[in-house]
């Protein structure tokens, strides 16, 4: 994920903005509570509309390759424990296939 101007790069390092390369998303918010982080669309500073996010993706992909049911105890355990691949853990999942 490329920042797409200089006023995006300077709130991310000061986590006014929060870029997640899991999900490919950015938003406003804190990593700590994300319930309270707000997904931006688009930069706030030079108007870019960013790339989908890959939230609903990421979730889907691991029901998929796991043979998981969405919304089950089990899936729920899973995700909790992190028992997926550590490429999840960043953006190799969606390059790796080609999102």
């Amino acid at each position: 994920m490329i920042n797409c101007c200089k006023d995006l790069e300077e709130k991310i390092k000061k986590n006014f903005v929060l870029k997640n390369i899991k999900y490919r998303e950015y938003s406003f918010g804190k990593f700590y509570k994300p319930f309270l982080s707000h997904v931006i669309q688009n930069c706030p500073w030079c108007g870019v509309k960013f790339k989908k996010d890959l939230r609903d993706e990421w979730f889907e992909t691991i029901s998929k390759e796991y043979n998981l049911v969405k919304d089950s105890s089990e899936f729920d355990y899973f995700i909790e424990n992190k028992m997926y691949a550590s490429e999840f853990n960043n953006d190799e999942w969606w390059i790796k296939r080609g999102l």
